[in-house]
């Protein structure tokens, strides 16, 4: 398979992302072997789990972590107020 001869020709290269790449792939060679020879697909399963994601992030967005309240007795720190500003994105 021509796969491995270019995995070690891109890893030569005095790239440092394409390395990283390559590792990675190489990491993984079975199931990027099996990804692009075998006929079987699981793509249309993750576009149907992707869209129902988003219709549920839609018609009910959850809260993302419980804003203290207002006469709570301890400091508020940025932390804090990135959450309540991103609590009340998920409301509107």
């Amino acid at each position: 398979m021509w796969l491995p001869a270019w995995l070690d020709a891109a890893g030569a290269v005095d790239l440092p992302d394409l390395r990283v790449f390559v590792t990675g792939v190489r990491r993984a060679l079975t199931a990027v072997t099996n990804g692009l020879t075998l006929r079987w697909s699981s793509g249309a399963v993750e576009g149907t789990v992707g869209k129902l994601k988003a219709i549920k992030s839609h018609v009910r967005p959850r809260q993302l972590r419980p804003t203290p309240p207002e006469n709570a007795d301890h400091r508020v720190t940025r932390s804090t107020e990135v959450w309540s500003v991103l609590n009340r994105m998920a409301r509107d």
